[in-house]
């Protein structure tokens, strides 16, 4: 099962700060030229972070760059209550009536947290982006901005 909740009235860090999911906070940037894609997932869970970030090659989009991010953090999972944040849309909306760009990439992160007995739920924060950001590098000194 996985719900969906899309805002701009949202204050994101008192919503991460009272959930009790593990969070999975992500961004991406991609580069036409190169075809390079870029995610950085933050998973935070009752005061315990993790930063998961890789470079990707030959992508076709951000978007499917955000979604390859997702499902690599949603691997290091084993608790119950996930939530992912984002300033865009996943697709899980288009899966759930058998559709969507990049169906096969979301249906592998459904099936992955339901072999987990996980739930899922995401949360869209189409204004976030820069909130989102900050709150990446606040929770990762050493990390460095990529490229945009």
């Amino acid at each position: 099962m996985h719900e969906i909740k899309r805002t701009n009235e949202i204050d994101i860090e008192s919503y991460i700060k009272n959930s009790k999911d593990i969070i999975i906070i992500v961004m991406s940037s991609y580069s036409q030229e190169d075809r390079q894609g870029i995610y950085t997932c933050l998973m935070l869970y009752q005061g315990y972070k993790k930063i998961i970030t890789n470079v990707l090659q030959n992508m076709s989009g951000a978007n499917l760059t955000t979604l390859l991010g997702v499902l690599e953090a949603v691997k290091h999972i084993n608790l119950t209550n996930v939530c992912i944040i984002s300033y865009i849309a996943l697709g899980f909306k288009g899966v759930e009536k058998g559709n969507g760009l990049y169906v096969n990439d979301v249906t592998a992160i459904l099936k992955e947290i339901a072999s987990q007995g996980n739930t899922l739920s995401s949360l869209v924060v189409p204004d976030g982006k820069e909130i989102i950001k900050r709150i990446i590098m606040e929770n990762n000194k050493d990390w460095a901005q990529p490229n945009q």
